[in-house]
């Protein structure tokens, strides 16, 4: 069995996060080694780079194919051999240069409801409300609620690299999710304009 080490994650610098060697927990690991960086400990020790190429899969066995084969299987020791790059990291820098960034699709079926808040935001950007987009709250924890959030500030750092202006904070312009959800007045209030208008 391979001596088990937890993950290590330090910033060697302020965008590039370095992992330590580790094992996957899952059963098999399945993923495109397109691009060099990927180093495998082999059975004696020795680190090998793992070959890459467009067509190129990795399959590495994790912890629970480790226990379930009564460790006939090996979970496979891993690291980065350099520095990657996250996709958020990445979305980032574009967005800092003026690439606007698309509007993501939720494939969670149990946090479907937060596609329309990714929806609100681009049909404020695509209307050139950039208040809107500055002040739009989503304050959530969760990853979506988070990404939601990632969202609208890659929209708002490709507007002001591409020479745009907006109000800095919360403004006429600001959506909020409370008042999204909120978007007919309760016929039960006597108060004229109630609701969130």
């Amino acid at each position: 069995m391979w001596p088990r080490r937890a993950s290590q994650r330090t910033l060697a610098d302020s965008d590039t996060a370095f992992i330590g060697d580790h094992h996957d927990v899952a059963d098999v690991q399945i993923a495109p080694n397109d691009t060099p960086g990927l180093s495998i400990r082999t059975q004696s020790g020795e680190w090998i780079d793992a070959p890459n190429s467009p067509s190129t899969l990795v399959v590495n066995g994790g912890q629970l194919l480790q226990h379930r084969t009564n460790d006939y299987f090996l979970a496979t020791p891993h690291t980065p051999s350099g520095p990657r790059r996250s996709k958020a990291t990445e979305l980032g820098r574009a967005a800092a240069r003026g690439v606007m960034p698309t509007n993501p699709d939720v494939t969670s079926h149990a946090n479907s409801h937060y596609q329309k808040r990714f929806d609100k935001l681009a049909e404020l950007a695509a209307a050139g409300d950039w208040d809107g987009v500055a002040g739009y709250q989503c304050n959530g924890v969760n990853t979506y609620a988070k990404m939601v959030r990632q969202y609208r500030d890659r929209l708002v750092a490709a507007h002001k690299a591409q020479g745009g202006r907006y109000r800095d904070g919360a403004g006429s312009g600001a959506v909020s999710a409370a008042t999204e959800q909120s978007q007919s007045p309760d016929p039960r209030d006597p108060r004229p304009n109630s609701g969130g208008h």
